[in-house]
């Protein structure tokens, strides 16, 4: 019972940490998840705590969203998620914390790396990416608030829309986990 306390705390503290400075709260916690549940259980349960994070703060925010971002984000996110997830059909979830480990740490060493992210300049193409690359490396937040930093000036806007492409993501996760299987909830 202390693990489930720590861990609500924890996942608590990553969403403030997102919805204050906008982004990071999800890279965080998918590097702290490891400690507390079985490797093959990491995206499936990080995609449903950020899901209820991002669509919580994109409810509270929702005069700020821009609805023009949605169609284009959602159309490319269903064709990543219909792309990558029949790839994950075909290798092994024993691979996805390679995955995740090799997304961190480009992520937070390698200019180029995050470079190349910033070329996406359409919503079509973050949500695609985005939402395919979620299912195997978590924590996608990145692709999307860099487009959102450039298109938007008010920290409001990016936060709210940003919580918006984000639920999208992230219900879209869920979906595939729950179509490959995954049990979120054990009675």
């Amino acid at each position: 019972m202390i693990d489930e306390i720590v861990l609500g705390l924890i996942t608590f503290f990553t969403s403030t940490v997102a919805g204050v400075v906008g982004l990071g709260g999800g890279m965080m916690l998918i590097a702290i998840l490891p400690s507390f549940l079985p490797l093959n259980a990491l995206i499936p349960v990080h995609g449903l705590t950020q899901m209820s994070s991002n669509l919580s703060r994109a409810v509270f925010g929702y005069k700020y969203v821009k609805l023009e971002t949605i169609p284009k984000f959602l159309l490319g996110s269903i064709c990543g998620i219909a792309l990558f997830a029949s790839i994950l059909y075909f290798i092994s979830l024993e691979f996805v914390p390679l995955f995740i480990g090799i997304y961190i740490l480009l992520s937070l060493w390698s200019k180029k790396f995050n470079e190349k992210i910033k070329r996406y300049e359409s919503y079509f193409l973050a949500g695609f990416f985005q939402t395919g690359l979620s299912i195997v490396v978590g924590a996608t937040g990145p692709l999307t608030m860099t487009l959102l930093l450039k298109d938007y000036e008010d920290k409001h806007i990016v936060v709210a829309t940003g919580a918006a492409l984000m639920s999208i993501t992230h219900t879209l996760k869920v979906f595939v986990f729950m179509f490959f299987g995954f049990v979120f909830l054990i009675i």
